[in-house]
């Protein structure tokens, strides 16, 4: 059993969640006075990439790599704090 788990640390995407999650928990630090999550600031980070112009939400799924009902939550809390205005596109589905 102990073997199994050493090899699983060292396993390349044991690996790579451990960095990631060590970057968000710095990310954190590093904005979390700003009352926003890291995936909430990769939101805004890639709206003002776009000029702030309208962004459909088909687009940050896509950019994100999340599901609708993910981005929708993230859009939910944005507004909520006062960082995003959501209107409804018909094209946007």
């Amino acid at each position: 059993m102990m073997k199994a788990q050493a090899l699983k640390k060292k396993h390349p995407v044991f690996l790579m969640k451990m960095v990631s999650d060590r970057a968000d928990a710095l990310f954190a630090q590093r904005v979390g006075t700003l009352g926003v999550t890291a995936p909430q600031c990769r939101v805004l980070m890639h709206l003002e990439s776009r000029g702030g112009g309208p962004v459909s939400q088909k687009e940050l799924e896509q950019y994100l790599g999340v599901s609708h009902t993910t981005v929708k939550g993230l859009l939910q809390r944005l507004e909520e704090k006062g960082y995003v205005r959501t209107a409804f596109d018909s094209a946007d589905g």
